[in-house]
C-alpha cells in the first residue's frame, strides 16, 4: 500500500480495498476476525494489536494500530479471498517539535533579535561579508526622509550613494498615514533626492524610514500592505511561498484511486495518502 511517516505514541489508521474473488466487487460485512494481522518493528515480531474496522457497509476498511517505539513498522493484511495488503511506517517523535524545527532551521521567527545561533534571521543581523551581501538581495537600505524640501514624488532622504545608484528599486515609504511602495525612476546625489514614479498620498515627514529593497525583497512585497508593515518594522523579511509559506518542497503522485502527497518542511518529512 505505501509508505508513511508516523508519530510515535499515535493512533495509526489505513485505509485500503478489498474485493471479492473477481477482483470487482466490493466485499462488504467482513468482520476483523475474517482478516489475518501481522505486525513487525524493525524485522521482529511486535505485539501491538492491530484492529481492521469497516467504512460503513462500503467495502473499504481501515487497518488501526498504536506504534509504541521509533523504528520501522510493517503492517500485513490478509483477506478471507487471500488478498494481502501491507504497508511499510517510520515512526518518529511526535510533531511537537515542528515549529521549533520551521523557525530555528528554515527560516527565523519574524521578531527582532529573537534570532538563534545559525538561523536566517541571526545571519542577516551579523556583520560578516556573507551575510551582508544576504541582506542587501532583500534590503538595499535603510534610510530616513528629511525635510524640508521633500513632496509626495521627490523625497530628499539620508542617502549619499552617486547619481542613480538606487534607479529602478522600490522605495518603501513608512509614515504614520501608511506603509506605501513606490519605484524609484531617478537617484541624485544632491539631497539625496528619490523621484517616484508615482506621487505619494502623503508628504513624509522629518525622520520617515524609508526602506530601499534589494531584488529578493521586491518580490516579496508583491504590493501586500502586511509585507510592508513587515518591513518597517523589523527590516528583515524572509521569501516565502504566500500560498505555502512553511513549504520548503512539495512533490505528489496520483495513481487511479490514490494520490501521495511529499512534504518537506525543516527537518521533516510529511506524507500524505488520499483516500
Amino acid at each position: 500500500m505505501g509508505a508513511f511517516l508516523v508519530s510515535t505514541g499515535g493512533l495509526v489508521k489505513v485505509q485500503f480495498s478489498v474485493f471479492d474473488v473477481d477482483g470487482i466487487t466490493p466485499l462488504t460485512g467482513e468482520a476483523n476476525t475474517a482478516f489475518g494481522k501481522a505486525v513487525y518493528l524493525d524485522d521482529a515480531v511486535s505485539a501491538q494489536v492491530l484492529t481492521v474496522n469497516e467504512i460503513g457497509a462500503t467495502g473499504v476498511y481501515t487497518a488501526e494500530f498504536t506504534p509504541n517505539a521509533d523504528g520501522l513498522w510493517y503492517i500485513q493484511i490478509t483477506t478471507s479471498v487471500d488478498d494481502v495488503f501491507d504497508c511499510h511506517l517510520m515512526a518518529g517523535p511526535p510533531p511537537a517539535d515542528w515549529i521549533t524545527s520551521i523557525t530555528e532551521d528554515v527560516w527565523s521567527e519574524l521578531l527582532p533579535g529573537s534570532y538563534a545561533a545559525g538561523t536566517a534571521g541571526a545571519l542577516l543581523a551579523q556583520s560578516a561579508a556573507d551575510a551582508a551581501l544576504l541582506r542587501k538581495a532583500l534590503i538595499m537600505a535603510s534610510l530616513t526622509a528629511v525635510v524640508p524640501g521633500s513632496t509626495s514624488t521627490v523625497i530628499h532622504t539620508s542617502a549619499a550613494q552617486i547619481d542613480d545608484f538606487y534607479n529602478g528599486l522600490v522605495a518603501v515609504v513608512c509614515n504614520a498615514d501608511g506603509n506605501v511602495a513606490r519605484r524609484i525612476t531617478d537617484f541624485s546625489t544632491l539631497d539625496g533626492a528619490f523621484t517616484l514614479g508615482k506621487a505619494l498620498p502623503f508628504t513624509p515627514v522629518d525622520g520617515d524610514p524609508i526602506i530601499v529593497l534589494g531584488m529578493l525583497g521586491e518580490v516579496v512585497l508583491a504590493e501586500d500592505g502586511v509585507a510592508l508593515t513587515k518591513l518597517c518594522d523589523i527590516h528583515n523579511i524572509m521569501g516565502l511561498d504566500p500560498e505555502d509559506p512553511l513549504c520548503v518542497s512539495k512533490t505528489g503522485q496520483k495513481t487511479k484511486r490514490i494520490t501521495l502527497g511529499h512534504t518537506e518542511v525543516g527537518k521533516k518529512v510529511i506524507v500524505q495518502r488520499e483516500p
